[in-house]
């Protein structure tokens, strides 16, 4: 929603008189401000009476109830930037210079009115359509934006409409300061379509995990893990009011950035405070609970079932040939997340608030532990997205598909009184789920790690079975480098990408090391940078080889320096989160070289539109 920025000037003038009682000039129609003196009923100012009919009746389009006007415009009942945002755009450029040339001739008033009454049309598709995810972040901006550009059109109407100069000017004021909030809620909408369409480039999920820790560090202002990390931990700090334990900062931006390109953000952050909450409530049942070794096996095994089930459904979707496929995909994914972290973290949740252990519940049946918990007060509302009925259906496959659309059975018959879920809505539940598995797992994690128990670590993706050059390219990636490649070869790791160093500049390989297979012995990393230099060396390519070692047991890693072309400290030492002891690693490689094109971790600014208008008032 970009345009050229430009200045309207309008002009409004009333007409003046000389007052009777102390000769000075006032407004016609208005008590004189020297003397008080009232001025006389039949005083009239002709422009002035059509100003404020104008106004009245644009007002009224303006005002009009939703649902009281037939349009002929299109319904937005699937969303699309261009669809959504042009018009706004397209609006703001005509209306003010519309509203200028009514006030200047009657009849290009209709003009005006066609103008409102299509800003009300928009306001009311809005409105009446259904909000869903994935796009429900750009329909709450699109809400937004139409608010204030409805406040543009009331304020200006009312200046016109104004009996005095003064009043002009307020009411001016005020629809300047509704242009400025326009013009920066665009800008916001801008980025989130620009991390959009960065985040969604790839349909690979590791490539998406990627570009979600990218765009992290982008929002963050930084390139720098220990950095993104204390951002992280403020944010963390004031949503659940305690102190951040280590690698829960990063792990809560990551995933707050996550619901903001797919879910709904607000919920799933308001979701993770209550469940936190819930889970902080019974400090003795947390650390009974979070201790057992089953819970964190059975954790990681649920992150592990549910980046398989989207593997799997992404795969399927991408295959389907129609909606039919498309929408059995989705039920086998709605399936998946509720027999796996869903189960899992119902389990959890009653083992805190209830009397039965994790390792009893566990054994439950999914659905017999969703009725479990939604008989607790203080867990039912922490349940909605995880639907019994959408995974019996699949469970059973109980259910028809017509067209585009879920149809839920009863052993084969059609359920009475049950309406047909489309696919968009499909979609969105499912979404909704995933929304609801992400906070109960941040929140169990952050709860147990307030106990000194690390159930998933934030920079440990091997639960995922992910092929060992994959994991690698994501954890390079989670240090906001790009164009990330990584090779094997019999006993040497070899990973070039394009970023910039850290503070720290070995943290990228001490991350790196807990994770290398056992036959990896050297470890080569080629850095292109656009300062291509490590810290304490000038602006020149470098190629340096030193010995790595570490202390089993311990996350703490000492990275010798064979020499001084580090900078002048002996060492250098890098705290990251627990990972699996690592045995001595015999050579580590480091290479910056000067990229071929500068490297830009910044976000493009676009000319966002901002327009200012100043009314010239005059007296005639």
């Amino acid at each position: 929603m970009t345009s050229r920025p430009h200045t309207t000037r309008i002009k409004l003038s009333w007409k003046q008189i000389e007052c009777r009682r102390c000769h000075e000039a006032r407004v016609v129609g208005i008590s004189c401000p020297t003397c008080d003196a009232r001025p006389d009923p039949r005083e009239v100012d002709p422009n002035l009476q059509r100003r404020q009919r104008l106004a009245r009746d644009a007002l009224a389009i303006l005002d009009r109830p939703p649902g009281t006007h037939i349009t002929t415009r299109p319904a937005l009942d699937q969303w699309s930037p261009e669809q959504g945002f042009g018009p706004l755009a397209e609006w703001l450029e005509q209306f003010l210079p519309a509203l200028n040339a009514a006030i200047d001739d009657a009849s290009a008033a209709p003009r005006l009115f066609e103008l409102v009454a299509t800003l009300v049309d928009l306001r009311d598709e809005v409105g009446a359509s259904q909000w869903l995810r994935p796009h429900l972040p750009l329909w709450r901006t699109a809400d937004t934006l139409i608010g204030r550009l409805t406040d543009v059109a009331r304020h200006y109407l009312l200046a016109c409409a104004a009996r005095t100069p003064l009043q002009a000017q307020a009411a001016a004021e005020a629809g300047q300061h509704a242009l400025d909030a326009g013009a920066d809620d665009s800008s916001d909408l801008d980025e989130r379509l620009d991390r959009w369409e960065r985040i969604t480039a790839s349909d690979r999920v590791g490539d998406i995990m990627v570009a979600v820790a990218v765009e992290t560090y982008r929002l963050a202002g930084t390139s720098d893990l220990l950095v993104l990390e204390e951002d992280g931990a403020q944010d963390f700090e004031q949503l659940l009011g305690t102190p951040c334990p280590s690698g829960m900062g990063f792990l809560l931006l990551f995933m707050s950035l996550q619901a903001e390109v797919i879910l709904d953000q607000q919920r799933f952050r308001q979701l993770a405070r209550d469940a936190h909450a819930v889970l902080m409530q019974r400090p003795g049942r947390l650390q009974q609970m979070v201790l057992d070794d089953v819970l964190v096996e059975d954790m990681q095994d649920a992150v592990r079932r549910g980046y398989d089930a989207a593997i799997t459904a992404q795969a399927v979707l991408a295959a389907a040939g129609n909606d039919r496929q498309a929408i059995r995909a989705l039920l086998a994914l709605a399936h998946e997340l509720l027999e796996g972290p869903g189960k899992r973290q119902v389990a959890a949740l009653l083992a805190v608030v209830g009397r039965r252990t994790y390792q009893h519940l566990r054994r439950d049946d999914a659905g017999a532990l969703l009725h479990q918990a939604s008989q607790q007060p203080s867990l039912a509302p922490l349940l909605d997205g995880l639907d019994i009925a959408l995974r019996d259906a699949k469970a059973h496959e109980d259910y028809l598909i017509e067209g585009d659309e879920l149809i839920l059975t009863d052993h084969g018959i059609r359920r009475p009184n049950t309406p047909p879920i489309p696919g968009l809505v499909l979609v969105d539940r499912v979404l909704t789920a995933v929304e609801t598995i992400q906070a109960l797992f941040f929140a169990l994690t952050a709860a147990a790690a307030k106990v000194n128990v690390m159930l998933v670590d934030a920079l440990d993706y091997g639960h995922y079975d992910m092929a060992d050059e994959d994991v690698f390219a994501l954890l390079l990636g989670l240090q906001s480098w790009t164009d990330v490649t990584v090779e094997i070869d019999e006993g040497t790791l070899r990973a070039a990408a394009s970023g910039e160093l850290p503070a720290q500049s070995l943290r990228p390989a001490a991350i790196l090391v807990p994770h290398l297979p056992e036959h990896i012995t050297r470890l080569e990393l080629t850095l292109h940078t656009s300062s291509a230099c490590l810290p304490g060396r000038p602006s020149r390519g470098v190629d340096t080889t030193h010995p790595l070692a570490g202390r089993s047991n311990s996350t703490l890693w000492s990275v010798a320096d064979a020499g001084t072309s580090m900078g002048d400290r002996p060492s250098t030492r890098t705290r990251f989160g627990c990972g699996p002891p690592v045995r001595r690693l015999k050579t580590l490689r480091l290479a910056t070289r000067p990229a071929s094109s500068h490297f830009d971790s910044s976000i493009g600014s676009r000319n966002i539109f901002r327009t200012t208008t100043s009314p010239a008032t005059s007296g005639s």
